[in-house]
């Protein structure tokens, strides 16, 4: 759970600093009031692709951090930083890490949900990821897929074989 984000020089927010308590927390306000920027910012904590257009202009960089409590209670630092040229660099508990290490950590710890989210359920491509995942078959669905692997890997070498049984024939 987020409980602290700060959000610095972000595309039209010059500053803000928000606490967050257990539940439900509700972004509401006027249009181009920066709601769907506080969202970007965090997916952007989390791991999302940075685009030195959303410096805020005039500035030289941007960034976001938040102190996020684990479900163990741990409190966690992320930081993320992005400069007007184009860079970007990731930090956890002030340590440096990749883009890639924020991404893993972030979605283990933040649960981000768009407004036209729900609408990843009208494409065919993820039914039998959302059914597996509602029957609790996650790991039944690991255990066919190192299986499957395994016999690819068999049928490939008894191809590879035969051909070569061929070539010396």
């Amino acid at each position: 759970m987020i409980r602290f984000l700060s959000i610095q020089h972000l595309a039209v927010i010059d500053g803000l600093e928000l606490e967050l308590e257990p539940g439900l927390n509700i972004l509401t306000g006027e249009t181009g009031a920066g709601k769907s920027i506080v969202i970007e910012a965090i997916g952007l904590l989390v791991g999302d692709r940075a685009s030195p257009d959303l410096v805020r202009t005039g500035e030289t960089r941007a960034v976001i951090q938040a102190s996020i409590e684990t479900p163990e209670g741990r409190e966690i630092l992320m930081r993320r930083e992005i400069s007007a040229q184009g860079r970007s660099r990731a930090f956890i508990d002030g340590e440096l890490v990749t883009s890639n290490a924020l991404k893993e950590l972030g979605s283990r710890l933040v649960d981000l949900h768009g407004q036209h989210e729900h609408q990843a359920l009208l494409d065919p491509r993820s039914h039998v990821d959302v059914l597996d995942e509602h029957a609790g078959l996650s790991a039944e669905r690991a255990a066919v897929a190192v299986a499957f692997d395994g016999w690819r890997s068999v049928r490939i070498e008894l191809e590879r074989v035969r051909a070569s049984e061929r070539e010396q024939a």
